[in-house]
């Protein structure tokens, strides 16, 4: 036989009033800065950065582009949001939600013969995390340590154009490494099984001949 019961959450996050005189205040710490901002009609800690819209492909799309402290081919491109020919920090945008939309279990329960299973799962679903593993991973200024295959072998190269991870170089500037941006959002939905529990019912004839009952 099969049974099982399911419950789900959901808010409604949205900073409505902060102290008068203050328009936003930023939380969240990095070697970079921080990385949340709350202000009003916008969600608690919400991320606060850059919008880049891809890489450069060349000198030609520098030159090109919006005036942008250290751009260079396969560095990122950001988004001039207030259109004013140049980015600043004035072009920043609200770039993520760490609350997600909604979050949820399952309680299942199987049943064959004499033996049974139950597990329960937990899920959360539209929430956006920072990872911050990917400033250490996927740029060489960074700290010479351990980098991650992105960088070694898919970063951006004139031949490999396609690619979404800058390309492999010592600078570190506004173009790189040093600006918090939507580089590091990622999806941060899951669903994970807490609990499996397998179990197997003894005949009452054996539980009789041991004297258990």
């Amino acid at each position: 036989g099969f049974s099982g019961n399911a419950s789900l959450t959901t808010y409604k996050n949205e900073v409505t009033k902060i102290a008068e005189t203050v328009t936003y205040f930023d939380a969240g710490g990095s070697r970079i800065g921080g990385f949340n901002r709350n202000m009003v009609g916008h969600p608690m800690s919400a991320f606060f950065g850059y919008q880049t819209i891809g890489l450069f492909q060349s000198a030609a799309d520098v030159d090109a582009s919006p005036d942008q402290d250290g751009a260079a081919p396969g560095f990122f491109k950001m988004q001039d949001t207030d259109g004013d020919g140049e980015i600043t920090t004035e072009d920043r945008v609200f770039i993520g939600n760490p609350n997600p939309k909604f979050t949820y279990g399952l309680n299942l329960s199987f049943t064959y013969k004499n033996f049974d299973l139950t597990t329960y799962l937990y899920g959360s679903q539209g929430n956006d995390i920072f990872n911050w593993n990917n400033w250490w991973i996927d740029f060489w200024p960074s700290f010479q340590g351990q980098k991650s295959t992105d960088l070694l072998y898919n970063s951006w190269t004139p031949s490999n154009t396609g690619a979404t991870v800058p390309k492999a170089s010592n600078k570190s500037n506004f173009s790189t490494n040093t600006e918090i941006c939507d580089y590091y959002i990622e999806d941060g939905s899951f669903i994970r099984m807490k609990n499996l529990q397998l179990g197997y019912t003894l005949p009452e004839s054996v539980l009789n001949k041991v004297n258990i009952g």
